[in-house]
């Protein structure tokens, strides 16, 4: 008994962190009320027998989805109390944070808890209620947490000795979170950077294979799955009468312009710590002109479009009619396509991305460091990108800029770990209360909306 005690003692002291915002998110948890999907599965499943639940799964296969591992655990859902997705999707937000923290393991992993905690609160979690609270969880967070467990797993692959278990949950855990189409295109090239490097280190590069081969079938699978050509079909009906009317190029653009318009041109505080981590890194390690300028650029567009705009747009109508200026079609369309005013934003867009490109590589050079920051902001801004390829771009909401939300979270934490290693404690506590501060404000602004809800 004294040493189950003893044990629990040293797990609390050890994850504090964790118990702490597992015990904020029950809080949250605790204001559910069954609505839209929620109720329409729970409906329709909470009777169905096994036999039927295959039926089903069979029919969805051909007619509405490739998410043949997702959804059916969803609907098994409904057959239990609502107290037990309760408790496993607060675990499940847990293990976003506590999988995120395993990335720092290191010399400064106890300072990065910190942070990684403060950061995991800004997340938008009031987006998960737009089509049913668990339907929208156990869609998006579940496969996001299960899907870092993959990336811990790949990192821990290169400096720890992988037991077999490991590798057996590691390829579940592929399997299942690359089952949601946007994270199977993170994780898709994930792998892809992962067998490179194992290639280039000479380490086991054949083990990789085997993962690269599992998510390149599951991104392939999401691509030729009946269920989802079916289902575009009778989306775009629904949704989007004209998509198929829109090319390529036309879907590209609506995917970058979409996708960053909500962090730019709407005031964003994730988006806002990353930039302002940037222009500050920059600023602190080059005293020239031009370096420091491309650094602030993000930042002071996310001003303006942010904090500063309601003290400018009285003065500057221009700032206004650029945040207004996203349309179904994108910034360009039909209409406007003869004006150059409606390429404005987009050149703004891709300025800012340029910016925050360059910036990464001034502070990294030619490190890994660089080629990781860089490559998982392109694959956050690729998760949302490919919500251009389905009708449901715009019917979907806000929750299919999760991924790229927890992206942002990584990059904030990768720059913060940089400033550890600087001697301006300054900079760093004061990093410290902005986002604690956020975070705080954040949650206390969660429970407000969810109570209400």
């Amino acid at each position: 008994m004294n040493k189950i005690i003893k044990k629990l003692k040293e797990i609390i002291f050890k994850e504090y962190q964790l118990i702490i915002l597992f015990i904020l998110f029950f809080i949250i948890h605790l204001t559910y009320t069954r609505h839209t999907d929620d109720y329409t599965v729970i409906m329709t499943h909470k009777n169905m027998s096994l036999s039927e639940e295959i039926d089903y799964v069979k029919k969805i296969a051909n007619g509405w989805t490739s998410r043949l591992l997702i959804n059916p655990l969803i609907h098994g859902m409904a057959h239990l109390r609502i107290r037990v997705w309760v408790v496993l999707d607060t675990l499940m937000i847990t293990f976003i944070a506590k999988f995120i923290m395993d990335l720092f393991e290191g010399y400064n992993y106890k300072k990065m808890r910190w942070f990684v905690f403060a950061l995991v609160l800004l997340f938008p979690f009031q987006y998960m209620v737009s089509a049913g609270w668990m339907v929208t969880t156990m869609t998006y967070i579940w496969p996001m947490a299960v899907g870092l467990y993959y990336v811990r797993f790949l990192k821990r692959f290169f400096c720890k000795k992988i037991k077999l278990h490991e590798y057996i949950l590691s390829t579940l855990a592929l399997l299942y979170a690359a089952n949601l189409e946007q994270i199977s295109v993170v994780l898709l090239g994930v792998t892809t950077f992962t067998l490179i490097y194992a290639g280039y280190k000479k380490r086991k590069w054949s083990i990789i294979c085997f993962y690269q081969i599992l998510s390149l079938g599951s991104f392939l699978f999401h691509v030729i799955s009946p269920g989802n050509a079916s289902r575009e079909r009778s989306e775009i009906a629904t949704w989007f009468l004209d998509y198929e009317q829109l090319s390529l190029v036309k879907k590209i653009e609506l995917g970058f312009s979409s996708s960053l318009n909500e962090f730019v041109f709407n005031y964003n505080v994730v988006f806002l710590i990353v930039v302002t981590l940037l222009a500050v890194l920059v600023w602190y390690n080059y005293s020239e002109t031009l370096y420091r300028v491309i650094s602030a650029i993000p930042f002071v567009a996310v001003m303006v479009w942010g904090p500063a705009k309601p003290l400018l747009v009285e003065k500057y109508s221009g700032i206004n009619q650029i945040s207004k200026a996203m349309t179904t079609y994108g910034f360009i369309n039909v209409e406007n396509y003869m004006s150059y005013k409606s390429y404005i934003p987009i050149i703004i867009l891709a300025i800012i991305s340029s910016c925050i490109l360059v910036s990464i590589y001034l502070i990294y050079g030619n490190n890994i460091k660089s080629i990781i920051c860089i490559g998982i902001f392109g694959l956050g801004l690729a998760s949302r990108m490919v919500l251009a390829f389905s009708p449901t771009i715009w019917a979907s909401s806000l929750r299919t800029f999760s991924i790229f939300y927890i992206i942002l979270i990584i990059i904030a934490s990768i720059l913060i770990e940089s400033y550890l290693n600087i001697k301006n404690k300054y900079l760093l506590k004061g990093f410290a209360y902005l986002i604690g501060i956020y975070a705080s404000i954040n949650y206390i602004n969660l429970m407000i909306t969810m109570f209400q809800a």
